[in-house]
């Protein structure tokens, strides 16, 4: 049994930029209506409850690294880990703009949730970097796409255990 090795996760320039412009647009309004004395209370409270919703609760999903052992991935996320058993060899995958979200974020804090491309069909995306990606299939022929920093090691490892 190999011992099992991590590999963090790092935002490509579109998540900074996403992230960056949602955070500072929600912030611009929660500090609008704090300070707007006009409007009822219970609107303000009301309104500032949901954008820290729209701010926090994508976190809670995002990948924040990934954990290789043998043909197990198990991705890091603050809502719990999910594991993924890799059935078939991994393959590089290059993001391509002909597809689209059925579910899921499309940059605030990464791309994860349930996507559509060309070339591979519906796929469960777990990345935070469209340069860096793995696609992977599971036991139940399910499609994800990783972005682990450090790509060449971590399919050199999940290689590994496909050598017969």
């Amino acid at each position: 049994m190999r011992e099992q090795k991590f590999f963090p996760t790092t935002w490509d320039n579109l998540v900074k930029v996403v992230t960056s412009i949602v955070w500072g647009l929600m912030g611009s309004f929660i500090v609008l209506f704090i300070f707007t004395p006009d409007s009822p209370a219970n609107l303000r409270i009301g309104i500032i409850s949901l954008f820290v919703v729209i701010l926090l609760v994508p976190l809670l999903w995002a990948p924040r690294g990934y954990f290789l052992q043998n043909n197990l991935i198990i991705v890091k996320r603050i809502i719990g880990d999910l594991e993924i058993i890799v059935s078939k060899k991994p393959k590089i995958w290059k993001w391509t703009w002909w597809g689209g979200r059925l579910w899921a974020s499309g940059g605030l804090y990464g791309y994860f949730g349930i996507f559509v491309f060309r070339g591979i069909g519906t796929v469960r995306v777990y990345a935070t970097n469209r340069n860096n990606l793995v696609l992977v299939e599971d036991v139940k022929n399910t499609k994800y796409l990783v972005s682990p920093e450090n790509v060449d090691r971590f399919m050199d490892l999940l290689n590994r255990t496909f050598v017969t």
